[in-house]
């Protein structure tokens, strides 16, 4: 029995022998690469922006009142000159017939002063009348003289208080809101009509604190307005803040766009590209997004280094220095090489050193 089990366990092991060990072969990962080079192009940055017209305005009165008419509604197009709105004016006119009244009193005044001080410059003459007679006289004549000025004055100042209770469109314009309704009464000064006026169209935006010296008066940009069927348009820089907008860091920059667009309204959503030309003093790599990832250390890209075949490579994790981001991608200004090959897709799966097959 001891032999037979022995013969047994002799079997089993010559059987284990011939056995030979299983190799299981990992597949690499694939990754995309491409191959960089200095930058020789420009600059594209792009920052949203709204479309304005070329004069936007608050139509006000310069009297207070109750409104009476406003003629216009919105949408409605406005020649110069065009009545837009009119006050009750008629305690205006009771004010400018009480001041001509009062003139025309001041001149019957005057014209009986004269008359005393020239017959007392005869009776003078013909010493009937003393020198302190012609003296009172003549200060009456004087006095009512200025009296009559001051009394025009008046006068003049209750026609324009009149001429204010109608406001007109200060030229061809387009009505944009009625903030005001007939019947309700108004204080000088307050919006009652507001116009965009003016053929130019303009497009305001915020740009960071981090661009903003980049950005010059009289420079050409291109406009895109993506509700008008994705048009571009030329514009160039007319103004540009020196004091922040309300969101922080960030300056108003308007720009006006070339020719008439009379089609073109007031608050559509506009994207604005500003091109800086590339300085020869900095080379810098425009990577893609997907090529940059970051961890506690900073940016890292992966190049690629030769590997055991043309479709292998390994991979090594280099830390790179990101200037900005920029419409074409990532600026990179240090941490790699003119004529690096750089991963571009499958940065957040593969880790220093590691053997990738290389698509």
């Amino acid at each position: 029995m001891k032999r037979i089990i022995l013969l047994l366990s002799v079997a089993v092991l010559l059987s284990g022998c011939d056995k030979q060990e299983e190799v299981i072969e990992i597949p690499l990962r694939s990754v995309k690469h491409q191959t960089i080079s200095y930058s020789s192009g420009k600059l594209v940055k792009t920052f949203s922006g709204v479309t304005k017209a070329e004069l936007e305005a608050n139509l006000s009165f310069r009297v207070s009142g109750r409104v009476e008419d406003i003629p216009v509604g919105v949408g409605d197009s406005l020649t110069k000159g065009q009545l837009v709105a009119r006050l009750d004016d008629k305690d205006y006119a009771v004010l400018f017939e009480q001041a001509k009244a009062e003139l025309a009193s001041a001149k019957a005044s005057l014209r009986s002063a004269e008359s005393e001080y020239n017959r007392t410059i005869g009776l003078y003459e013909k010493r009937n009348a003393s020198k302190s007679q012609l003296d009172t006289t003549r200060a009456s004549a004087e006095s009512a003289k200025a009296q009559v000025k001051a009394n025009n004055q008046q006068v003049e100042a209750a026609r324009l208080q009149l001429s204010y209770a109608n406001l007109y469109s200060p030229q061809d314009c387009i009505v944009s809101s009625k903030p005001v309704r007939e019947n309700e009464n108004v204080s000088s000064g307050q919006a009652v009509v507001s116009v965009n006026c003016g053929k130019k169209v303009e497009v305001v935006v915020d740009v960071p604190e981090s661009y903003i010296d980049a950005v010059k008066e009289n420079q050409a940009v291109m406009v895109s307005l993506s509700s008008v069927d994705d048009s571009h348009y030329v514009g160039k820089v007319t103004e540009i803040s020196s004091g922040s907008s309300d969101q922080a860091s960030a300056f108003p920059v308007t720009i006006t766009l070339d020719g008439n667009h009379e089609g073109l309204r007031a608050g559509l959503a506009a994207e604005v590209e500003f091109t800086q030309s590339n300085g020869a003093e900095e080379n810098y790599f425009i990577l893609p997004i997907t090529a940059v990832a970051h961890d506690e250390k900073g940016d890292f890209a992966y190049v690629l280094n030769a590997g055991e075949s043309s479709e292998q490579a390994t991979v090594k994790k280099t830390y790179v220095e990101v200037k900005e981001i920029v419409q074409q991608g990532v600026r990179v200004t240090s941490g790699l090489n003119n004529g690096d090959k750089i991963v571009t897709a499958g940065v957040t799966v593969i880790r220093d050193g590691m053997a990738v097959k290389v698509e």
